[in-house]
């Protein structure tokens, strides 16, 4: 059935590593990531002189980005390591396929040269998250200058007022 509505799904050209495409005002770049042998992408999201990017699902980003100006980086942080407890019911699912604390740590340091704000999404909710922890972690390894926060369900971010 046809809805009039333009889709994209990048992850089923499994020919190209990068893909590049064009929204409206916003040029977009997807790339894959590992997420526990399935396919995904990340997002590299060029508009108004600001390049924003997303990465959710993946174990770990196994591109150098630090020579792109990336402003605003949305990023799994899904769980801390030690407060795994492989008793846990479904705990495999839980951690596999997604970022652990200081895998994100290192994805941030690895963007930080013109990062200017950190949205952390896709947290496990229970024991495997201390999102005080993480946020006190994370301050102790990136610059003062760079804002990070875990976002919250069902609220707004303004992301045109962070000056550049």
């Amino acid at each position: 059935m046809t809805m009039g509505i333009p889709t994209h799904a990048p992850f089923r050209d499994t020919e190209h590593k990068r893909i590049r495409t064009r929204l409206g005002e916003f040029q977009v770049e997807s790339f894959p990531v590992p997420h526990n042998e399935t396919e995904n992408r990340g997002f590299l999201i060029k508009a108004e002189g600001q390049i924003i990017a997303f990465m959710v699902d993946l174990e770990y980003c196994p591109y150098d980005l630090s020579q792109i100006p990336i402003n605003i980086l949305i990023v799994e942080c899904n769980y801390i390591e030690d407060l795994v407890d492989d008793s846990l019911p479904n705990i495999r699912h839980k951690v596999l396929g997604h970022a652990e604390l200081e895998t994100t740590i290192g994805i941030i340091k690895n963007c930080q040269r013109h990062l200017r704000k950190v949205f952390l999404i896709h947290a496990s909710k229970g024991v495997t998250m201390d999102k005080e922890r993480a946020i006190k972690r994370i301050r102790e390894e990136i610059p003062e200058y760079i804002d990070c926060t875990f976002v919250k369900e069902n609220t707004s971010y303004e992301i045109s007022e962070i000056p550049f």
